[in-house]
């Protein structure tokens, strides 16, 4: 029943980075905002993120999102290494921990892709940083190992670069690793000489931390003298620091260094302490190990009542949140109502564990059935044994046979509750092997019937873009041809009239129809662009803005290397939604400018459509079909569209695409 929960305390206050920052140096970060280049702001607005992850959560969210954005529209990697890390830790102290190692994760791969090109220091230190903080978060969720893996590997890293903030808080993750996995002679190794590291850096908080964790290890190897050396220097660091958090563990520390020495009042006294900086702090989540600790005083005073309560406690903390110790405690509650002969509450928790380890441990369970099974066997036994020895007449016998034959009806029954469990177990089992086939088999359903409908809608666009097709080489070479050959004879008829002097308004009739075949062509035009199969995205674009009448509004067009997309349908829906795109800009923003932006890298293309007009509301934004549409032709190619605007400052559309051919 030894567990240690000591990492959580450490993680926090180091991964944040910055939550003992003063607030004056949050301001004068704000305050240069305006000052500086949009670039360098993107850069702050990092810090700015960091600083604020443990103290304003949608600060620190709300800054890292718009560098983020940022460093994508002027594709600068290594600040998107930054973002990426601001907003991992802004998740970290969110206690969102999936989440934050995507982010993490992205960050290390881009600074790994840089290396390849350049390692510079700066570019060195922040993958060291992230790949601590990520390491963090798999040690939060409970993967000892891999955050092992990735300390290991930083540490030689961190030394060689002189990084020795990184190094000392290393150091102190190793130690507390190890403590937890409770191989306390690595934990000794790592923590032992760590203050020296500590002593180049100003990190007061973390350095109190790791002696905590110190004088925890101390107390696993018995080391009690030594471990009250470190507690009573770690007490003076403590003095210059009335507010931190860190006082919790060391009352904590205390009690049990006092406990281990058999004072128990002290101990107690100590952790009553702890439980104040708890709740002035609002740090519930340590509750539970405190709840442990007092669990453990009580056994050694031989306190069972306090014992006991102290045991359900910790069960209430940890019920629901972490199967393993709800285990362990729901054991030790079934031992305390056994020992006080309760066996309906004693069976009532073994029902709560087999409920909880069914799927994992069947052959523990059936194991605890016997051992239980033969304790109450061996209990009977003895009753027996004892009452025949005290039986000196038939009468005082037969009534220890009555009393024999009750507890052995009461062993039947109780064996039959134990049966009716097992079954019980079995049968949900099995109930819920069936659910999670039939689970199984409607996703599969699902994924069948979305592929279906992007069959249907794939074939659906290429009938309407045949059908566009179809009708412009009608027109054109139908229709514009018979127009073609009335404009030539009435050219000709109009020539024997200037010769004969006629007035006859043939002119007009030309002059109509050749505003007709203009009309003609542009709308063929219009239907399939023949410039987009020949000379590409951008090319076609260009000559749709060419055509276009309004003066008013500047287009300005960047294309990055869009030359090697070849795929027809591919080209064609492009062509459509940046169309659609230009169109709305057009008719609805009364946009002076409008930046349409296009680039293809490694099979992700980015589309930016940005203009300075009017702007809209969230309202009219999910109106009408050209929306829709769009949306639609987006989905099609698996892309993902993003829409910013507000009222009277314009409007930003984003769309990304993967693995596009």
């Amino acid at each position: 029943m030894r567990i240690l929960f000591f990492v959580v305390f450490f993680l926090v206050s180091i991964v944040s980075n910055g939550q003992n920052k003063a607030q004056l140096y949050l301001d004068s970060l704000e305050q240069k905002l305006d000052k500086v280049s949009k670039s360098e702001r993107a850069y702050i607005l990092c810090d700015l993120s960091k600083q604020y992850s443990s103290r304003d959560s949608a600060k620190a969210f709300s800054y890292g999102f718009e560098a983020l954005r940022y460093f994508k529209k002027i594709r600068d990697s290594f600040g998107l290494a930054k973002a990426n890390t601001a907003l991992g830790g802004a998740y970290f102290d969110y206690s969102d921990m999936k989440i934050a190692q995507n982010y993490y994760i992205t960050s290390k791969e881009i600074c790994e892709n840089l290396m390849q090109k350049d390692s510079t220091e700066a570019l060195i230190e922040q993958w060291v940083l992230t790949t601590f903080n990520l390491s963090a978060t798999y040690s939060n969720q409970g993967s000892d190992d891999k955050q092992l893996q990735y300390l290991l590997k930083l540490a030689p890293i961190a030394k060689k670069y002189n990084q020795y903030r990184i190094s000392a808080f290393i150091n102190t993750n190793l130690g507390i690793t190890f403590l937890n996995i409770q191989d306390y002679s690595k934990a000794y190794f790592y923590l032992k000489d760590n203050e020296k590291q500590y002593q180049k850096i100003e990190e007061p908080n973390a350095f109190v931390t790791d002696r905590l964790m110190f004088s925890h290890t101390l107390l696993e190897l018995d080391s009690l003298n030594s471990c009250k050396v470190v507690l009573e220097e770690t007490g003076k660091l403590l003095e210059q620091m009335p507010n931190i958090p860190q006082w919790q563990q060391y009352h904590e520390a205390w009690g049990r260094y006092l406990s281990a020495k058999g004072n128990f009042k002290e101990a107690l006294h100590r952790y009553g302490q702890s439980m104040e900086v708890i709740k002035k702090n609002k740090m519930f989540r340590y509750l539970r190990e405190l709840y442990l600790h007092y669990h453990e005083t009580y056994k050694l005073m031989g306190d069972h009542e306090n014992g006991k309560r102290a045991m359900y406690n910790f069960y209430e903390q940890v019920q629901g949140e972490n199967g393993v110790l709800e285990l362990d405690a729901l054991q030790e509650l079934s031992k305390y109502e056994e020992k006080e002969h309760n066996y309906k509450k004693a069976l009532y928790y073994i029902n709560q564990y087999l409920d909880l380890n069914d799927s994992l441990h069947k052959e523990e369970v059936l194991k605890e059935i016997a051992i239980l099974e033969t304790q109450y066997q061996s209990e009977k036994k003895e009753r027996e044994i004892l009452a025949l020895k005290n039986s000196n007449n038939e009468t005082a016998l037969t009534l220890e046979r009555k009393k024999t034959q009750s507890y052995l009806l009461y062993f039947v029954l109780g064996s039959l509750l134990f049966l009716l469990a097992l079954v019980y177990i079995i049968y949900r089992n099995r109930q819920k092997k069936s659910i999670l086939i039939a689970q199984a088999q409607k996703q599969e359903i699902q994924i069948l019937k979305a592929e279906q409908e992007g069959v249907v809608f794939k074939s659906m666009l290429e009938g309407v873009e045949q059908e566009r097709k179809r009708v412009a080489v009608d027109l054109h070479d139908g229709l514009g041809g018979r127009l073609s050959g009335i404009s030539i004879k009435l050219s000709k008829l109009a020539n024997d009239n200037n010769k004969t002097g006629s007035t006859l308004p043939i002119e007009d009739i030309l002059n109509n129809l050749n505003d007709s075949l203009i009309e003609l062509r542009s709308i063929a035009k219009n239907l399939m662009p023949e410039t987009l199969l020949k000379y590409g995205l951008k090319t076609a674009v260009e000559d749709y803005c060419s055509t276009l009448k309004h003066n008013n509004t500047k287009m300005v067009l960047q294309f990055y290397n869009t030359e090697s997309l070849k795929d027809k349908n591919t080209l064609l829906m492009l062509y459509r939604i940046i169309q659609e795109l230009i169109n709305n800009v057009i008719k609805h923003a009364n946009a002076k400018e409008v930046l349409i932006e296009c680039s293809l890298e490694d099979k992700q293309l980015l589309i930016t459509v940005e203009d300075d007009g009017d702007g809209m509301e969230l309202e009219q934004r999910e109106k009408g079909m050209g929306l829709l549409n769009l949306k639609n032709r987006v989905a099609y190619l698996k892309g993902k569209i993003d829409m910013h605007s507000v009222k009277g400052d314009g409007t930003t559309v984003n769309i990304e695409i993967d693995n596009i051919e």
